[in-house]
């Protein structure tokens, strides 16, 4: 059994695996398989009823749920592990001329968010409510591809673009003149989204932490402010809801 396979599996909670993704779960790893991401390999638990199809030439390996559990560190449930290659970050501008796109395309852009299961929940409301792609600054915030996030978007990260870019504030900046950057924030000066102008053309949503919200210097890229009215002595949803509720308005 070749241990440079098993080795980016080792260990899951705690080993970090620079340059790799790791996939739990059916539909996560088959939304992978189908998807333009490099698959380095695939463990499948030996009793696992309906595996999903894997190409013959990516190495896949059966064992034991026992061998499973002991490989990971956990007692793992899913039946099915990935191994990918992470795509490395990339400028947003480069991005954009290579792909092009329709003539309205929408992105959010997720400001230093800390929990990876609210990063996931956007993804996957991202995609299923007409989004073209989540966008992170590389190496702030949480990571959009932990298992967690993963596990959370449903394999949504693997349908729709999810970038880590480079020098995010420098390209938005720069698109400012031909993009509308709408921030969802508390701030006095925002508009309820019952107001909202909803434009059309590039769109970019600011979507900020849990605990801050959008920092200053992130509120000073915005062309429109907008925020969605609560009641009942809460002061504001939590951000995927709010995420949830933008997209579906702007689809």
């Amino acid at each position: 059994m070749s241990e440079e396979l098993l080795a980016p599996y080792r260990d899951l909670p705690s080993a970090r695996r620079p340059g790799k993704i790791i996939v739990e779960g059916r539909w996560a790893v088959e939304a992978l398989l189908q998807s333009h991401f490099v698959v380095e390999s695939v463990i499948l638990e030996a009793d696992l009823d309906n595996p999903p199809s894997i190409s013959r030439d990516i190495p896949t390996l059966k064992l034991q749920k026992e061998e499973i559990d002991s490989l990971v560190g956990f007692e793992f449930h899913h039946g099915v592990l990935a191994c990918a290659t992470r795509p490395s970050p990339t400028r947003l501008v480069d991005w954009l001329k290579d792909t092009g796109g329709p003539e309205t395309t929408t992105f959010a852009i997720c400001v230093h968010l800390a929990d990876a299961s609210n990063l996931g929940a956007i993804v996957r409301s991202a995609a299923a409510l007409g989004l073209d792609g989540v966008l992170v600054p590389a190496g702030a915030g949480t990571d959009p591809f932990s298992r967690k996030s993963i596990r959370a978007s449903s394999g949504a990260a693997f349908r729709l673009p999810v970038l880590e870019c480079l020098d995010l504030q420098s390209d938005l900046s720069a698109l400012r003149e031909k993009a509308t950057v709408i921030a969802s924030t508390l701030s006095e000066d925002s508009v309820s989204v019952a107001e909202m102008e909803i434009p059309s053309g590039l769109r970019f949503i600011l979507l900020g932490s849990e605990k801050d919200g959008l920092p200053s210097d992130w509120l000073d890229l915005a062309t429109m402010k907008v925020k969605i009215p609560v009641g009942n002595g809460i002061d504001s949803l939590n951000v995927a809801a709010a995420a949830a509720i933008l997209f579906f308005l702007l689809r």
